[in-house]
């Protein structure tokens, strides 16, 4: 196969984990797919019965084809005929699983796999209600033929597929109401903008506002103002967020990126992604900040979330600075068999075995949400 990114990967997982919640961006995330693996098509249905509208997705494909495929050839699929008895979790090569003479003697191949130029395809069962899903990659005839480092990724990948799908199964696809979640955006502790391809803020939650306001800056400002005057952060943020707003449905993607604080400003995480044009409204990104909490504010919140004891919150401060058990010791006076013994305890109110697992548990147990 050809040599991918982690980056890449990376976009390909968001863009699953996206679809777990919003229905709408399960054709962008098998275009992506698509292109991840140098595919010329990508499909994905429910396996063992007639297909319905909301239960098949393709990309590469022609209106007419899907539409040839849901009247008539979906009775002869052979490969998700074959794919159907597999384990949840299997990947397999049509040429594999059915043999060259076997698939391409049928009308299957001949009337429609062949004309889409769908020569080769790499495939993955997944589990769900009734028969599961299928989800495939096809290469054309002049494309290399899929190869271990083809399996591995989409071994990798499948998790995520899986997140997605299943989300979808038990709720029945998402699509987010702008209406049920506007007067919720305000009870979160995270910035939240919508913004045009220029980089202006068309509408920011409270605590949007709060941390413009915090940095010096303002909705007129754009969203430019949370690079916190770094150049390069800057270029990268307004990148995202063009690449959000312009280009096709499928074409459109976003991006991570952090700032370091300086003397006057705040550390931030930040995610861009596409936001669903509504009508003839023109289409805008989505970004979402969060200030990168200080040990200090997370230290506040440990006996509220472990239980821990005064003695305990300042030891585990210490860990979270990423102190040993003797510097914490020689820091707070204490002998550093106590400051084991209190270690102790707080992994075990922690669930945890060692002090970089406990400090993960930690870092991750805030809850983005106003007190």
């Amino acid at each position: 196969m050809k040599r991918v990114t982690l980056d890449a990967v990376l976009d390909v997982a968001g863009l699953w984990q996206e679809a777990a919640c919003d229905e709408s961006r399960l054709g962008t995330a098998l275009h992506e797919l698509r292109q991840l693996f140098g595919g010329t098509t990508a499909c994905l249905g429910r396996l063992g019965h007639p297909p319905e509208a909301q239960d098949v997705f393709g990309v590469g494909h022609t209106e007419g084809y899907l539409r040839s495929y849901a009247e008539h050839y979906w009775r002869g699929n052979l490969v998700w005929q074959a794919a159907r008895p597999l384990a949840p979790g299997s990947i397999y090569c049509d040429q594999k699983l059915l043999g060259p003479a076997g698939l391409h003697g049928s009308a299957f191949w001949n009337e429609w796999m062949r004309p889409q130029d769908m020569y080769a395809s790499i495939g993955c069962r997944i589990d769900g209600p009734g028969d599961g899903w299928a989800i495939h990659v096809e290469r054309g005839r002049t494309r290399p033929a899929f190869d271990a480092e083809d399996y591995r990724l989409m071994r990798k990948l499948m998790p995520f597929i899986r997140a997605g799908l299943g989300q979808r199964d038990r709720f029945g696809g998402l699509r987010l109401p702008r209406e049920g979640i506007v007067d919720g955006l305000d009870l979160l502790d995270i910035a939240i903008y919508e913004v045009g391809a220029d980089g202006q803020v068309l509408r920011a939650n409270r605590a949007g506002e709060m941390l413009l306001a915090r940095i010096g800056a303002a909705r007129h400002h754009g969203i430019a103002a949370l690079g916190l005057g770094n150049g390069a952060v800057v270029a990268r943020l307004r990148k995202y967020v063009q690449q959000a707003c312009l280009g096709t449905e499928l074409e459109r993607r976003g991006g991570f990126l952090a700032t370091v604080a300086g003397r006057s400003a705040v550390p931030l995480s930040l995610q861009v992604s596409p936001l669903s044009a509504e009508g003839r409204q023109a289409p805008r990104a989505l970004v979402v900040a969060k200030e990168v909490m200080t040990r200090q504010e997370l230290g506040a919140q440990l006996p509220a979330l472990f239980g821990l004891t005064p003695a305990e919150v300042r030891v585990a401060s210490g860990m979270l600075a990423g102190l040993t058990a003797a510097e914490i010791a020689a820091m707070q006076g204490l002998r550093i068999t106590t400051v084991r013994t209190h270690q102790a305890r707080i992994f075990q109110k922690t669930e945890t075995r060692h002090q970089a697992a406990c400090v993960a548990r930690m870092q991750a147990a805030l809850l983005p949400v106003l007190s």
